[in-house]
């Protein structure tokens, strides 16, 4: 950064950031106002006496709204704290998605932020996780067919490392039709020959490598840090939504 005279940027998330870019790098950050105005509700900040009631509370929060079929967000500001909340919604019964820094998880963050906003869908991220992905509210169907079709063309692809690539069995909404499976496989099969010839580079490296053939969406903010973020964020719904 240091090669150019002037810096300048533009993000939604610069303010919580605004001493480190100050000490570091000389910079002000001035906040923009939205052109209307936010109608969202605000709710007020809950404090508690203990850390383990803040995350219990947490937890029978989004409880409350899984039951109503509510898509639930949560943001977290370290791994270890998503992993703490996933035992108490384990202990609670209630299935999520969990999106930290940890290597198994980086391959699925974007596909499953993007589906975040499903019906009953409860998602645990850290900071890092799922940058600059949309979350559109009953999720995206044209990710999800992405998703299916990658499956099936990875599984040939890369037979040793397709079990990276399948998704759970619940992650989709509904099962295809017959007709639909069977243009999917005439599809995949097609882009699959067709990619894959005997001269091709890809048939060469698999012979290397050894292969072969209903709602709004709830933000809560776990920690502080999160607070100024989330707010900067809106969410593509007629419905407000809220911020915990």
């Amino acid at each position: 950064f240091r090669l150019f005279k002037k810096l300048s940027g533009m993000t939604g998330t610069a303010s919580t950031e605004a001493k480190e870019l100050e000490e570091i790098y000389g910079l002000g950050v001035a906040v923009v106002p939205t052109n209307r105005l936010c109608r969202r509700e605000e709710l007020d900040d809950l404090v508690f006496a203990s850390d383990e009631a803040r995350w219990n509370a947490l937890a029978s929060e989004v409880q409350a709204l899984n039951r109503t079929g509510r898509p639930v967000l949560v943001g977290t500001t370290s791994v270890d704290n998503s992993e703490r909340l996933a035992r108490k919604l384990d202990f609670c019964e209630v299935p999520y998605r969990l999106l930290n820094a940890r290597p198994e998880n980086v391959a699925r963050e974007t596909m499953i932020v993007a589906a975040s906003g499903r019906k009953g869908a409860v998602t645990i991220s850290t900071n890092m996780a799922g940058r600059g992905t949309d979350i559109i509210i009953g999720g995206d169907t044209a990710l999800l067919a992405q998703i299916r079709l990658r499956e099936e063309l990875f599984s040939l692809l890369f037979p040793k490392h397709s079990d990276e690539w399948v998704m759970p069995a619940d992650f989709y909404p509904s099962r295809l039709s017959d007709e639909a499976e069977r243009l999917l496989c005439i599809g995949v099969q097609s882009a699959f020959s067709a990619w894959c010839g005997p001269d091709t580079s890809l048939a060469r490296e698999q012979a290397r490598m050894g292969s072969s053939n209903a709602a709004v969406l709830a933000v809560l903010e776990a920690e502080e840090r999160l607070a100024r973020a989330c707010e900067a964020r809106s969410v593509t719904s007629h419905d407000p939504g809220e911020l915990a």
